[in-house]
């Protein structure tokens, strides 16, 4: 009986363990999910003002990488705790703050009537959203 306890302890911290790991991975690629629909809400908010299309109220686009959702993280929430010691992490503050700089230079010159710098702050925006999505991706395992 006490060797069949033994086992049955055993099995079932492996299986713990286990199942934490397998929240945190799910937890964590949700997470970067989110990261990824935030920011293509962002890019569509910033398509929208540079298109002149109605802004449906209330959209705002920022140019501080730490107001939005994923810099609140990133800054000041859990990401430092969850991810600090991966080589990734510090690789995702420069291309999101291109993303936002990018999108509000965008707005900048199409307000001022540039439609070449309009073009190129799309671009670069664009850009800095794929690697931003690259680096998330890695860090998720995808």
């Amino acid at each position: 009986m006490g060797r069949n306890a033994a086992s049955d302890m055993e099995l079932l911290i492996t299986v713990s363990g286990e199942m934490e790991e397998m929240v945190n991975q799910n937890m964590l690629a949700s997470f970067v999910e989110v990261a990824k629909l935030d920011h293509l809400l962002f890019k569509f908010r910033v398509y929208q003002s540079v298109s002149g299309a109605p802004s449906g109220g209330g959209l705002h686009v920022t140019n501080d990488p730490h107001q939005c959702r994923f810099g609140h993280w990133y800054y000041d929430g859990e990401g430092q705790a969850l991810l600090g010691k991966n080589p990734a992490y510090r690789e995702m503050e420069a291309p999101h703050g291109e993303v936002h700089h990018a999108g509000t230079a965008a707005i900048s010159a199409w307000q001022a009537g540039k439609k070449e710098q309009v073009l190129s702050a799309l671009q670069q925006m664009e850009q800095s959203s794929s690697r931003l999505g690259g680096i998330l991706d890695r860090i998720a395992g995808i």
